[in-house]
């Protein structure tokens, strides 16, 4: 899981540490990526991968993305819109091996703590622990949690 804080500017940076690293798969929180901009989409692109994002709907920054080999069996699901996270929700075969995948960014002062946490336990509830393929796909949870630690009330701005 990486923060990219802007994929736009950083596509050559992205693209050497996905090749360098041999990733199979990388999650990328706050990608700042538009439903429009399919020429970064190209550039973070490198050959034998594939790209998917989620853009941020009501204002500018922002976004989920996973970049990932192209030979993986990739299956995205819709998800519930949420108010006080972004995610994007993939299930993963290769190999005959299942994998369910969700990456979850919480931007800076998104909600209340209460408000984020009712929406997180229905992520849990909804997508993993009520599904009727529970057991044939293990799950792997990734998110970018930001929480200033020196707020003087932290449950205010959590």
């Amino acid at each position: 899981m990486l923060n990219a804080r802007s994929l736009k500017n950083k596509t050559s940076e992205f693209v050497d540490f996905v090749i360098e690293h041999d990733l199979d798969i990388a999650g990328v929180c706050e990608t700042w990526l538009t439903a429009d901009d399919m020429a970064p989409i190209g550039h973070v692109t490198p050959y034998g991968y594939s790209f998917k994002h989620v853009p941020r709907k009501d204002r500018r920054g922002g976004g989920v993305g996973v970049l990932y080999r192209s030979d993986l069996q990739i299956k995205f699901i819709d998800s519930l819109d949420m108010q006080t996270f972004e995610l994007i929700h993939l299930d993963i075969n290769h190999q005959s091996r299942n994998l369910r995948l969700i990456i979850i960014y919480r931007p800076p002062n998104s909600s209340t703590l209460k408000t984020f946490l009712d929406e997180f336990s229905t992520i849990l509830d909804d997508e993993i622990f009520n599904s009727s393929d529970l057991l044939s796909y293990p799950e792997i949870l990734t998110s970018q949690w930001t929480h200033h630690f020196q707020a003087p009330n932290p449950s205010l701005n959590y």
